[in-house]
Formats: C-alpha cells, structure tokens, sequence
C-alpha cells in the first residue's frame, strides 16, 4: 500500500459510528471499531488534526494516544478497521457491518445459552444442596 485514502478512513469511520449508535440503541453493543475506540463523528479537518494512522497487515490503526494537558494519561483512542474496506463501496461496507453485527449476535446467543445452561446447574446443584440441609 503506497498511498493511504485517509477521505475515505474517515467516511468509513463515520459510517460505522453511525451503525453502532443505531445498534446501540436496539441494546447491542457491538464495537466494530475496537473496544478502545472513543471515535465519533467529526469534519474531516478536525479528524487529520486529532488523529494518526499505522497500517499494520491487514488492518489500519486510526489513533490519538497524546497526553492530556495537565494529566498524567493519555486519549488512549485507537480504533482499527480491516485494510479491505477501503475498497469497498459504501452499499458493500453496509453489508460487511450486517454481516459483522449478525456474527455477533449469533455469538452473544450461544454465550447466553451456555450462561443458561451453567446457572440451571447450579440452581439444580444448591437445590440439592437445600435439600440436604432439611
């Protein structure tokens, strides 16, 4: 990658914010950016002023990690999107979101499901437990 099309990282960002508010709204809290993303929408010359960018394998890490005056931590903001969005168009990122937010939902099901299962049996097992003590 010669060159990085850092209009269309921020269009992209500003799509995928504007996703995960709406999903967040419907109670998923899906972080499509990275758990320690704190983007949010902003103009594009306000995003080539805050922001860094390192492209790594196949991934680009949008970043603010400056410190904070008179504090002793940082922004510590990195949000990351795969390198093969950029090419994509914004009906194809539309779906790639979709697609993301439909993995995550079956995933969150089955983790609930064997939550379901894990509590049932401790139920079953202090019940007994109970029982003993009668």
């Amino acid at each position: 990658m010669k060159t990085l099309d850092l209009y269309r990282i921020w269009q992209i960002l500003n799509i995928v914010k504007n996703q995960e508010n709406i999903l967040y709204e419907k109670d998923i809290y899906l972080n499509i950016l990275g758990h320690n993303s704190k983007y949010y929408e902003m103009e594009f010359e306000y995003f080539l002023d805050e922001y860094a960018f390192r492209v790594d394998a196949d991934q680009i890490c949008i970043f603010n990690d400056d410190q904070i005056p008179y504090e002793d931590y940082t922004n510590n903001d990195f949000s990351f999107i795969p390198k093969k969005l950029l090419s994509f168009s914004d009906t194809e990122l539309m779906a790639w979101i979709e697609e993301e937010t439909k993995i995550f939902i079956a995933e969150l099901e089955k983790d609930n499901k064997n939550k379901r299962k894990r509590l049932e049996y401790k139920i079953q097992m202090l019940t007994n437990e109970l029982n003993k003590l009668k």
